[in-house]
């Protein structure tokens, strides 16, 4: 973890690191941060934080402030302090990293950043085909979720949860209006609980201790009430189970029967644009450093049975690149896109190597990230919609 931690504070300038540490129960001795080296005050924080009894909440602390620096967390937090405290916007914007920007949210207004990162939860899984359902409900464009809303609704959920809890424990709601002064406000409703209880083993000292905890479970519900597009979000949960929520939510917070909503169709992988050169434009919030076609099999249209794959010739050029003159003379361009590789690369980190991450298109829904993280997935599928390359029934969005 101190790498980590290093790395992080790295990030930060010396006097807003400085700051984070002690005011989160570092204690460091008292010197002029002006007359030291960089890494002169890396090694001095890293060894006050190991032997600090507060330890665990200040690499937590740097964890989330971490997270919020990515494309996603920065998007989250500057909605969030747009809608909530307005009056630190103009000083949040002042800071010159994603890093600096997160630590000065953290330590000017907890609850907000706090608020920020449940909104950065709902705003990751929604992008996940996997842990979201998308739903067409009445629309109501003024409503919002009173207490006695919630509770009926937290009645209704409280039975269906059970399996997932498994411990009777209370299911905690935290709704936040997003973009509420936008056309496209989002009524976010939180829900989470203490989950089924788990046994870890931890490192402490020179021993390995065991642990029990209870990982919470959540579940968000994001509904646009002037749309009525509604989504519910379940990390681990199967389709059934967003559906019955979708229903309780419809039926005890709508005051809408379970049959007017409408789902969604699943988005779907197009590969027609790549038949001819394709833009693959992308912006630097995600790390990416380039974008590049690798390979496309087309099915011929004029002999059926016969196919064609375009092929890059090295990591530094792309299929079309590769295949310009044989392209020209032949009625390749009448075929059917029937698989493509894309590759994409990121940013070298600092004493790293370049890291590239390859993944698999076939349409209907064929969509392989080989080996990228979940991050690295949530950026590609950020852009696949931008690149014509899935298609879907239009999305809610608050930006």
């Amino acid at each position: 973890m101190a790498v980590e931690t290093a790395r992080i504070l790295r990030a930060l300038p010396p006097a807003l690191a400085e700051q984070m540490l002690r005011t989160h129960g570092c204690e460091l001795d008292t010197v002029d941060i002006s007359t030291l080296t960089r890494l002169a005050s890396l090694a001095r924080w890293v060894a006050a934080i190991e032997v600090s009894s507060a330890r665990p909440h200040i690499e937590q602390i740097l964890a989330d402030v971490d997270m919020m620096s990515d494309w996603l967390g920065e998007a989250c937090l500057r909605e969030a302090v747009r809608d909530e405290a307005p009056d630190l916007f103009d000083a949040l914007m002042r800071g010159e990293g994603a890093h600096e920007r997160a630590a000065f949210a953290q330590l000017q207004n907890t609850s907000v950043f706090g608020r920020a990162r449940r909104r950065r939860y709902f705003s990751h899984y929604r992008l996940s085909r996997k842990a979201c359902a998308r739903f067409r409900a009445p629309t109501l464009p003024d409503w919002r979720p009173s207490q006695d809303v919630i509770d009926e609704l937290l009645l209704v959920l409280a039975p269906m949860l059970e399996e997932q809890l498994r411990t009777g424990q209370r299911i905690i709601a935290d709704p936040i209006v997003r973009n509420a002064g936008g056309s496209g406000a989002c009524v976010q409703l939180s829900l989470y609980a203490a989950g089924v209880a788990q046994r870890i083993e931890e490192v402490e000292g020179d021993d390995l201790v065991p642990k029990v905890i209870r990982p919470a479970f959540a579940c968000v519900i994001g509904y646009w009430p002037k749309t009525g597009g509604l989504e519910i979000v379940v990390r681990n949960g199967t389709f059934n189970l967003r559906a019955a929520i979708a229903q309780a939510f419809a039926q005890s917070a709508l005051g809408a029967s379970p049959d007017a909503l409408e789902s969604m169709a699943e988005p779907t992988i197009t590969l027609d644009g790549l038949l001819a050169r394709p833009i693959l434009d992308f912006e630097p919030d995600g790390g990416i450093v380039a974008a590049r076609l690798m390979e496309l099999e087309v099915r011929s249209m004029a002999q059926p049975g016969v196919s064609v794959t375009l092929a890059a010739r090295d990591k530094n050029s792309d299929a079309w690149t590769a295949s310009d003159a044989f392209v020209k003379d032949s009625a390749l361009l009448a075929g059917i896109a029937m698989s493509a590789k894309i590759r994409i690369e990121y940013k070298i980190e600092t004493g790293g190597r370049r890291r590239t991450v390859t993944f698999d298109l076939s349409p209907p829904h064929g969509y392989k990230p080989r080996g990228a993280t979940d991050m690295e997935r949530l950026v590609i599928e950020k852009y696949l919609p931008r690149w014509g390359l899935l298609v879907a029934e239009e999305a809610p969005t608050w930006t």
